[in-house]
């Protein structure tokens, strides 16, 4: 399965609004899979528990971690997320959180006019 920042995006938009989770993903497997990329990215606090067959990752009761917060601040507008996904859209293979996370904040620095450092 290829990592979907989008989806990773919406979980945390979720967890911090209403924490339902259905609005993001409807796949069970696919949501399950991002959730634990975004655990072990440090984005959110949880566990995983591998069995035979497969794993579950639970979230703990406030599982967006400051580097996830960090992250969602950077891309939680609509329109600098459309303008990261137009910056990383000719780059083959999938782009890491702390690149993107890094692509927000120069957006965020044009609109505010503070240019590139």
């Amino acid at each position: 399965m290829k990592r979907d920042m989008g989806i990773i995006r919406g979980v945390l938009l979720a967890l911090e609004s209403s924490g339902d989770l259905r609005q993001v993903c409807a796949d069970d497997e696919t949501l399950r899979y991002h959730i634990r990329l975004a655990i072990e990215g440090g984005l959110l606090r949880g566990n995983i528990s591998e069995y035979a067959g497969g794993y579950q990752a639970l979230l703990n009761d406030c599982p967006i971690t400051n580097v996830g917060h960090d992250f969602l601040d950077a891309i939680r507008e609509d329109t600098i997320w459309r303008k990261v996904l137009t910056r990383i859209s000719g780059v083959a293979g999938s782009v890491g959180v702390d690149m993107l996370a890094e692509i927000a904040k120069d957006e965020l620095r044009r609109r505010l006019g503070l240019g590139n450092p």
